[in-house]
């Protein structure tokens, strides 16, 4: 997604943070060195490195380095341990609770005003999470740091975090910025971009809330099945995300032995698609003909056109410019049936596009009516914390970035190491603008088919989805056939 942003004038950069302080260093004891309380200090020191040192967590010392900070106060040494070795198998101690971490965010706050006014905006969303967080008993430092929309610069901003003490970083909104990033870090440190597509370029350990979506294309691709569809064409963009998904689709197709008679693609940027839309159309209808025994001059009733669908998984930028095409060249009046990805779901599409062009798309959405408490707590702490209307849907962004990375960090207790591994372990997190679950290295949102009616998502119907011909309905109503759910409007964004 295209970081969407207000004109104006820049805002205010953030002011430069105070010094760390975890960069104090711990004041001590004035006790002498013989006295009594001094070796009670000492042994118990020498205890600890001695028998357990692998019990202690990693940063566990909260001197210089930023490091977490953990209760210590919950362990005890009795009198002679480690005087002897023990036979018996002595069980693992329970690891005391994270109670204060630090997280980076690395935004370019001191780019050009469209683009510092998006950062600005994440950065709030982060400041919201953290605050949250905070209120659950766990201190979250947010440390901010300014690549100033330069990408050679986000490897050294990275790093500069990593020696901070940052367990993991939100940020690098552009795609140039998160690849530099994610092959300049440390090998350890976890990284979630709220807007970048090529988190997969990135890295391992390296994550975004945006791009390609290969279980939701899959799952277009069964609908397709279910829905009584001979045949499909599909048209993508050459740029990764979209590549994937048609891909995906393909394959899953070939499963379910539903033909896939042409993919063509076309050049990131491009404006107009007459040959990829007008050579999927010609594609589809002569293998009806084929299919009938009919020759090429012979005139097709259009009645009796077989089902079939064009999958359209395509940038949501692009969608503006391809769905008025898709009319301009008659794919509806030849009875192809579109059928789309995520983007042609989303906000902007359907308040933007006029509806002629996108309704009775067969789609996923992130949308899901459990999603409506997220989304009302986030805005009711982000308007107690700024004193000010939430009017933009950026922040969410932040907020839900910053909330999945510190959920990784609690299943990784604190170890900047195991953040990686925390993300797999990561069940369903409800934000406000999706719920995210992580699948093959992939943050993803769960997706639904709905189908698009006048700007709207409703539930296709029962009766759609076993009537064969898989025309598009002609009304609200035609769609809402068959289910109690059916045909009610779904939120389509914040």
């Amino acid at each position: 997604m295209k970081p969407r942003t207000q004109r104006g004038s820049r805002p205010q950069a953030p002011n430069p943070l105070p010094e760390d302080p975890y960069r104090a260093r711990p004041s001590y004891s004035k006790a002498g060195v013989g006295s009594p309380l001094a070796v009670h200090v000492a042994a118990c020191v020498l205890a600890l490195l001695v028998v357990a040192p692998s019990s202690l967590p990693e940063g566990t010392p909260a001197g210089t380095d930023g490091r977490l900070v953990r209760a210590a106060t919950d362990r005890a040494i009795g009198p002679g341990d480690g005087s002897r070795q023990s036979s018996e198998t002595v069980p693992e101690e329970p690891q005391p609770p994270l109670v204060r971490y630090a997280i980076g965010v690395a935004l370019p706050l001191g780019g050009p005003p469209a683009v510092a006014g998006f950062a600005e905006l994440v950065r709030q969303g982060v400041e919201v999470a953290a605050a949250v967080r905070s209120s659950e008993g766990v201190q979250v430092d947010v440390l901010v740091r300014d690549y100033g929309a330069q990408p050679r610069l986000a490897a050294a901003v990275t790093r500069e975090l990593q020696r901070s003490g940052a367990l993991g970083v939100v940020g690098f909104l552009e795609e140039e910025a998160l690849l530099a990033a994610g092959r300049g870090r440390g090998s350890r440190l976890t990284l979630i971009s709220p807007t970048a597509r090529n988190a997969e370029a990135a890295g391992a350990g390296v994550y975004s809330l945006e791009g390609p979506d290969p279980r939701s294309a899959k799952g277009i691709a069964h609908a397709a099945s279910e829905m009584g569809y001979l045949r499909v064409g599909i048209v993508h963009s050459r740029t990764r995300p979209s590549l994937q998904e048609a891909i995906a689709f393909e394959e899953e197709a070939r499963l379910l032995e539903l033909p896939v008679v042409a993919r063509l693609a076309y050049d990131a940027g491009a404006t107009y698609f007459e040959e990829q839309l007008t050579g999927v159309a010609e594609a589809l209808r002569m293998e009806e003909i084929a299919a009938l025994g009919l020759g090429e001059e012979d005139t097709l009733d259009a009645s009796l056109l077989d089902s079939v669908a064009l999958y359209l998984p395509v940038p949501v930028e692009d969608v503006e410019l391809l769905a008025p095409q898709v009319t301009h060249f008659g794919l509806d009046t030849l009875a192809i049936h579109v059928l789309g990805n995520a983007s042609w779901t989303d906000n902007a599409v359907l308040t933007d596009i006029d509806a002629r062009h996108t309704t009775g798309v067969l789609a996923p959405t992130t949308i899901w009516p459990e999603m409506s408490v997220a989304a009302s707590v986030f805005r009711e702490r982000y308007e107690e914390r700024f004193a000010s209307s939430l009017t933009s849907p950026v922040p969410a962004l932040g907020y839900d970035a910053a909330m999945i990375l510190m959920q990784a960090i609690d299943h990784a207790r604190g170890r900047s190491d195991q953040v990686a591994s925390g993300f797999r372990e990561l069940g369903a997190v409800t934000g406000a603008t999706g719920i995210f679950f992580v699948d093959a290295g992939r943050v993803l949102r769960r997706t639904r088919i709905v189908r698009i009616r006048d700007g709207e998502l409703v539930e296709p119907g029962a009766a759609e989805r076993s009537d064969s011909t898989g025309a598009r309905p002609a009304s609200a109503d035609a769609a809402g056939k068959g289910g109690a759910a059916s045909g009610s409007a779904v939120p389509s964004g914040l």
